[in-house]
């Protein structure tokens, strides 16, 4: 075989094979072609829905800028109504504090304003008056004018502000007894239906009953408390520097020249009567000179309340006494009977002096008691006590309906 012919059987050989090959390719870019046409509308599908999602998303988010913007314009008007609320329960509620304030300010004005200003503290109307419904009826009694009543009253309540003070600083409290006595009094229905309709506060009066006895108390302490020499001080300063200090204790045997009657009044004996009385006395005096014991006789004998303790009985200068019985026992000497029989009011007496005792005036209750009295009474004066006159003349005029001018 030629050469040429191998060449063409060659050729031949591979044509066949190109063919395929070709066929093949064009096989499988017509099928890559089908497949883009076919992926084409997918794609454009895919485009549409992207497109309406964005559109929707941007509807969504259009939407909720609206809905923003509306909740925005609500919470504005909201905000406007509460703000609007806000002024007008401000206003509502300014407007009520200041009708309070009125309304307390007044009733300050009307019931708790000060009378009498102490740097203890205030007395105020409410307390003040019942103080003058108590007290003016008896200064009246008294003599006292009427332009002077309400300030005399107003210097007590004062002072009794002052001399509470000190009383708590002294730690004085009432007692069960106390207690017991004020309960008593607020228990009389009768005595409660007479203060209320003479217009007192019940309530406001047994305070200061209380206030009363707590006074008591605390003055009493201060003459208990007091020394002999502070006392005996008091009585040289009170009645000079030759006053009696000496403490008579004396015996005595009474023999009453009065009778008593059914009706409990007592009445003077006839002189007959008085006549056997007498006799009896002298001797009882006999006796009694003839050194028998003083105090059985008192006791055997005697008509008073001291029988029981042997006719005791002692007494300082200036006591509330028969002035009779205490010049018979100043001019005796310890140990001596009166050698007569002393006549007072209440009938005849035999006298004995047991002892005399220096400087015994100090333990004088009576003393004490206007020493621990003078004592806080200066308290007056020595302490601050503001009477707010024009308040006073106020009141007054609203407790008594009368216009007054006050002494001060």
């Amino acid at each position: 075989m030629s050469n040429n012919q191998k060449k063409s059987k060659k050729n031949n050989t591979n044509k066949p094979q190109t063919a395929k090959k070709t066929n093949t390719e064009v096989k499988e870019k017509e099928e890559v072609k089908v497949e883009e046409v076919k992926a084409t509308p997918k794609k454009e599908e895919k485009k549409v829905e992207k497109k309406e999602t964005k559109k929707e998303e941007k509807k969504v988010e259009e939407l909720k800028e609206v809905k923003k913007d509306e909740e925005k314009k609500a919470e504005v008007k909201i905000s406007k109504v509460n703000t609007d609320k806000v002024v007008i329960f401000s206003i509502v509620g300014f407007c009520i504090l200041v009708a309070l304030g009125v309304f307390f300010f007044v009733f300050y004005k009307s019931n708790y304003e000060a009378v009498v200003d102490t740097d203890y503290g205030m007395v105020n109307k409410n307390e003040y008056t019942v103080y003058y419904k108590m007290f003016a009826p008896m200064l009246e009694y008294y003599g006292y004018q009427s332009t002077q009543i309400p300030s005399v009253i107003a210097n007590k309540a004062g002072t009794d502000k002052i001399i509470l003070a000190k009383a708590k600083e002294a730690n004085i409290t009432l007692s069960d007894e106390d207690k017991a006595a004020i309960d008593k009094v607020f228990s009389d229905k009768d005595q409660i239906s007479t203060w209320q309709q003479s217009g007192i506060n019940i309530s406001i009066l047994r305070k200061l009953y209380e206030e009363d006895y707590i006074i008591t108390a605390y003055i009493n302490k201060l003459a208990e408390d007091a020394s002999d020499e502070d006392i005996l001080k008091y009585i040289k300063e009170t009645y000079g520097e030759n006053a009696d200090l000496y403490e008579y204790n004396t015996r005595h045997i009474l023999l009453k020249t009065t009778t008593t009657g059914e009706d409990g009044t007592s009445s003077k004996m006839s002189d007959e009567q008085k006549a056997t009385v007498f006799a009896k006395a002298q001797g009882l005096l006999a006796r009694a000179l003839a050194g028998e014991d003083f105090a059985t006789l008192a006791k055997e004998n005697s008509e008073d309340g001291t029988a029981s303790d042997g006719g005791a009985f002692t007494f300082y200068d200036g006591d509330s006494i028969y002035e009779e019985y205490e010049k018979a026992s100043k001019s005796l000497e310890a140990g001596q009977v009166y050698a007569q029989i002393v006549e007072t009011d209440a009938g005849y007496h035999i006298i004995k002096l047991d002892s005399k005792v220096e400087n015994g005036r100090s333990k004088s209750s009576t003393i004490r008691s206007s020493y621990a009295n003078e004592k806080v009474n200066n308290l007056s004066t020595s302490e601050k006590i503001d009477i707010k006159t024009d308040v006073l003349n106020k009141l007054i005029e609203t407790i008594t309906g009368v216009a007054t001018t006050t002494d001060t």
